[in-house]
């Protein structure tokens, strides 16, 4: 006894902007049913789903898929404010070295 991983192709086309996303990914699993998607980002939240029609009620499934996200970045200023400093060249080459 094995787990079955079906195959599986995607196309995703997508805009995206700093703060905006939006992407439909068109998916065909098992090579042959047809499955499209939405997904909508905005700022650090995402949300979206491979197979909007089961979530739609277009088609007779037995499940869903939903997804959501929160993505985090923390970026390390490089200088800033001791630029005006002294010591700006060393922690210009901190900054280098730790990135």
């Amino acid at each position: 006894m094995a787990i079955r991983r079906s195959n599986q192709i995607a196309i995703t086309p997508r805009f995206e902007s700093r703060r905006f996303e939006v992407a439909l990914p068109i998916s065909y699993y098992d090579f042959f049913k047809p499955r499209v998607g939405v997904s909508l980002r905005y700022g650090i939240f995402t949300i979206g789903s491979d197979m909007i029609s089961s979530l739609l009620g277009v088609t007779d499934t037995y499940g869903a898929d939903l997804y959501f996200g929160i993505t985090w970045k923390h970026y390390k200023s490089c200088g800033g404010a001791n630029r005006r400093n002294a010591g700006r060249i060393k922690s210009l080459e901190k900054c280098k070295i730790s990135n």
